[in-house]
């Protein structure tokens, strides 16, 4: 091969290594997206089937998301039913068990439900 041949060569490989880190970061940062997407709509639909007024405090466990309540009655069984949660409500507490992003979700609910 011939001096030009190894720059030509060189340059497609260096052209090949950028464009798949492009795809990579692309692909990293749409994900990213949309999982903030989903777990502000969990967030949301939660706390709209519980009531923000009704949360007296969360807890996280690994995968577990507990939330004290006042009262049970005012929960939106049918809403959670609905949204494919697969929670246990007793009559102080619900649990939930979550399956991704259960931090990012814990954090979001304790930042809409205290208001910041």
């Amino acid at each position: 091969m011939t001096d030009t041949e190894w720059i030509f060569l060189g340059i497609g490989i260096g052209l090949l290594i950028i464009i798949i880190l492009a795809t990579v970061i692309a692909i990293k940062h749409y994900s990213r997206k949309n999982k903030i997407k989903k777990v502000s709509e969990l967030g949301n639909l939660i706390l709209k089937a519980i009531g923000k007024e009704n949360i007296t405090s969360l807890k996280l466990n690994r995968q577990r998301l507990t939330i004290n309540i006042i009262d049970a009655d005012f929960i939106d069984k049918e809403l959670l039913k609905k949204a494919n949660l697969r929670a246990v409500v007793s009559k102080k507490e619900v649990k939930f068990l979550i399956k991704e992003s259960e931090k990012q979700l814990y954090t979001f609910l304790r930042k809409e439900r205290k208001g910041d």
